[in-house]
């Protein structure tokens, strides 16, 4: 995100400094600045990462393809994870349409994830999500 705001190439979002995107963490084992596939990612890290932006309080929504959010789904059982926290937290498998969960389905979001951001209190023109359809890259 531009730190003004503003314009920011092609992006639907990222036009107030409360989005971000962030490549999907790769298997410590391998070279990082390979591209992203699903059997690269290090599908535990990830969930960790979620759930460290969820503790802030400050993240309204994150974007990652729904295909991949099965993925995560399964690392996340296999951690043990509670079958009422998956709901709190991913979409899947409620169908990529369902309103539901912190991390929602957008296209176009199968290598990184996008995060954005609660209104800040010097920003009184910001637009509650509740106000407008969320929209990604």
């Amino acid at each position: 995100s531009r730190r003004e705001g503003g314009q920011y190439g092609p992006h639907k979002s990222h036009q107030s400094g409360r989005d971000l995107d962030i490549r999907l963490p790769l298997l410590e084992k391998l070279q990082q600045h390979i591209p992203v596939t699903a059997k690269r990612v290090d599908w535990e890290a990830l969930w960790h990462l979620i759930e460290a932006f969820d503790a802030t309080g400050q993240v309204v929504i994150i974007f990652l393809d729904y295909e991949m959010q099965e993925l995560l789904h399964d690392a996340a059982v296999e951690m043990g994870v509670t079958e009422a926290r998956l709901d709190q937290i991913l979409q899947y498998p409620h169908g990529n349409k369902a309103n539901l969960g912190l991390v929602r389905h957008s296209p176009g979001h199968a290598a990184h994830i996008h995060v954005r951001m609660t209104c800040g209190p010097s920003e009184p023109e910001c637009v509650s999500e509740a106000d407008f359809d969320i929209v990604a890259d």
